[in-house]
């Protein structure tokens, strides 16, 4: 009863449903053993070498990995369906064929049964050969890794800047690799950072914004809902942030304690009104473009403080700013303006953390 989603095949939706279910029944140390088997191996490797896989997917169906809390196991993968099936007659056991297995429209069936005949009165030994090749890719791939693993130590960099918070990689030190290495690199970081990896065309195309051209602030490649991004000579993994909300918020303070939690599009923002006489009536929104503050005795503008707080562009329009008596105040929790209301208490952060 899988559906597939959009851009997905039956096939994926089917094994994904099929694995959802092998969750709900393992037990946290469980082991999952599948009967794949070499026919099997030699099927995917072709599959993801046609999708234009690298080594990570030229290694095919890997013998053992975590799944969720237990683990998955393919003790069989060397072994052939042959053997599989001389040994299952032998001792008389009774398995089940699925109809579907038969049906050439999926892109695993078309292969078995229409191109690898084929393949196999040329290349007699051709399971064999393709399960040693993703052997090979295998252990290419791991030492990738490891390499990846030690030029992303060199790289990573961090900020005592609050603002500049999402992971970040310095391009100076990027620069001292080779292109190949740079692609490497990068994308074992994203997988750190759980984010979706970037095709080859992306890959090439961040190489040539990032690297070979200098970079400016509005330098940005986006792909999936994530973006990579420039500032202050480091590369940021960031997100494609919505427009914040259009809307503006008011707070009618009341004498009492009030506490208000208020959705501020990334960012959640919490006032508390401390018991302390009457308050102004206090207005939330974002950056027109413009906006002044009092400090000092004199008007400064707004984007020039966020430049020396050195907060990253992206991040200026998401910021809600409060307003009080229709003056500038506050920036998220950072009181700016002379007329800071002492009676409030100012608490912003990130939704996700």
């Amino acid at each position: 009863n899988a559906r597939a989603r959009k851009r997905q095949s039956p096939e994926d939706s089917a094994r994904i449903a099929r694995y959802e279910k092998f969750r709900q029944l393992l037990h946290a140390e469980d082991c999952l053993l599948t009967a794949h088997h070499q026919q099997d191996q030699a099927e995917t490797l072709l599959l993801q070498l046609f999708r234009g896989s690298g080594p990570a997917g030229l290694c095919a169906m890997p013998a053992l990995r975590p799944f969720y809390h237990a683990h998955h196991a393919r003790p069989l993968l060397s072994v052939s369906r042959e053997q599989i099936l001389d040994y299952a007659r032998q001792r008389q056991l009774q398995w089940i064929n699925d109809p579907s297995n038969q049906d050439a429209r999926y892109q695993r069936n078309y292969l078995r049964h229409q191109v690898f005949p084929l393949l196999l009165k040329r290349w007699p030994a051709i399971y064999y050969s393709l399960e040693q090749v993703s052997r090979v890719q295998a252990e290419t791939h791991q030492l990738l890794q490891q390499v990846a693993a030690d030029d992303v130590r060199q790289c990573i960099t961090q900020s005592d800047n609050p603002y500049c918070f999402e992971p970040q990689l310095a391009r100076h030190e990027l620069l001292r690799f080779s292109d190949a290495r740079i692609k490497n690199l990068l994308q074992y970081w994203l997988r750190q950072h759980h984010a979706p990896p970037l095709h080859y065309q992306l890959l090439q195309q961040f190489l040539q914004q990032f690297i070979h051209q200098s970079p400016s602030e509005k330098t940005c490649l986006r792909w999936r809902a994530q973006c990579l991004r420039y500032f202050q000579d480091k590369i940021f993994l960031s997100h494609d942030y919505p427009e914040p909300p259009f809307q503006v918020y008011y707070l009618p303070l009341a004498e009492k304690t009030r506490d208000y939690r208020i959705d501020c599009g990334v960012w959640q923002l919490e006032i508390t009104a401390q018991n302390s006489g009457d308050l102004p009536k206090i207005t939330i929104g974002f950056r027109q473009g413009g906006e002044h503050y009092l400090a000092q005795g004199h008007h400064k503008a707004l984007k020039n403080w966020m430049r020396q707080a050195q907060i990253p562009p992206w991040l200026r329009p998401l910021l809600p700013l409060i307003f009080a008596r229709q003056q500038l105040v506050a920036v998220g929790d950072n009181w700016l303006s002379d007329n800071k209301i002492s009676s409030l208490l100012l608490r912003c952060q990130l939704k996700s953390e």
